[in-house]
This record gives C-alpha cells, sequence and structure tokens, in this order.
C-alpha cells in the first residue's frame, strides 16, 4: 500500500542501501525576487505598533530566517523499512548538515523541511541482528519517498558549503 502510494504521488521511490550525497534542492528555491518581497513585507509587519510582543518576536525570526536562508517551497520526505525479520534493527539519519543537526530515522516516519534553504542528505543505514553490526542486510532496506519543487533539480554541494542567499541578495 505505501509503495503503491509513493509510486503514484511522487518524483520517486529509492529503496535505499547506501547514502545519499550532501545536496540542496534547487528546484524548490523560489527566488531572489520572491526573497525580497518576503523580506519587504516581514520588515512592514515587524515595525507594526498593532502587534503585540510575541508576534513582533515571531515577524523578526522570520525575517532573520528568510534574510540567510531565503524562500523555499516545502518538502516531504518519508521512510519505511521493510523487512522480513523482525528482530531487525536499523539505525540511519537524516543529516541536516547545513543547519547542523540530524534526526534518527524510524519506521513510517515523514518530515517537511525547506530543501532549497540547506545542504542535507540521508546517511548509510546500520543493521543490528543478534548483537551484530552490519552495512548491508539482505533481507531489510528502507524504503524512501520525497516531493519537492522540480522534479530532479538538486545540486550537489561538494565541500559542504553553499554561499547564503543572503549574500546573493547583497550582491544584487
Amino acid at each position: 500500500m505505501f509503495a503503491e502510494f509513493a509510486n503514484s504521488s511522487h518524483n520517486f521511490v529509492k529503496s535505499y542501501q547506501s547514502s545519499t550525497c550532501i545536496h540542496v534542492d534547487d528546484g524548490d528555491n523560489l527566488g531572489c525576487e520572491v526573497d525580497i518581497q518576503v523580506i519587504k513585507a516581514l520588515t512592514e509587519v515587524a515595525e507594526c505598533t498593532d502587534l503585540t510582543t510575541e508576534q513582533k518576536v515571531k515577524a523578526k525570526s522570520s525575517l532573520h530566517h528568510v534574510k540567510n536562508f531565503g524562500t523555499s517551497s516545502p518538502t516531504t520526505c518519508g521512510y519505511q523499512i521493510v523487512s522480513n525479520d523482525e528482530d531487525i534493527q536499523v539505525i540511519q539519519f537524516f543529516c541536516s548538515f547545513g543547519i547542523g543537526i540530524c534526526h534518527l530515522i524510524q519506521h513510517h516516519w515523514t518530515h517537511t523541511f525547506l530543501a532549497a534553504s540547506y545542504s542535507h542528505y540521508t546517511s548509510a543505514p546500520l543493521f543490528i541482528h543478534e548483537g551484530k553490526v552490519y552495512s548491508e542486510y539482505d533481507s531489510c532496506n528502507m524504503l524512501a519517498w520525497g516531493k519537492g519543487g522540480e522534479k530532479g533539480s538538486y545540486s550537489i554541494v561538494e565541500d559542504g558549503l553553499r554561499v547564503r542567499r543572503s549574500q546573493r541578495l547583497r550582491q544584487r
């Protein structure tokens, strides 16, 4: 059922036996023009005298985010552990390299994030069975799917760094 849903609704379905490369989903980038419009609107909102203190803090936080990371359409990814062996433990992470955090992937885990804003990847899995650790395990796979902006539009981040959009905005 999950695989049928993923095949019919999303750009790709993969069985992960290795890691993905560090990348940024450029197809989800809404562009500098949208960044400038959002920055202008958030600046006006943050200066509004009718807002509560909490609302002003949220507006300023959003403004800070857009200035540093830009605007992005949301990307949703999901993971499913497919195994005939119920005693296996899979350890694999979704790594948000560009912001320095990672999340342990769990069975049927789905998350939405701004994939054009920072570099990210899925780590290689480790399989633990009967006290032994394996880098490959024939009876277990990680099924992953994702859907964001333009199909197949991403850039590989070779050195782990990427010019922040705020730098590009200043250059305009």
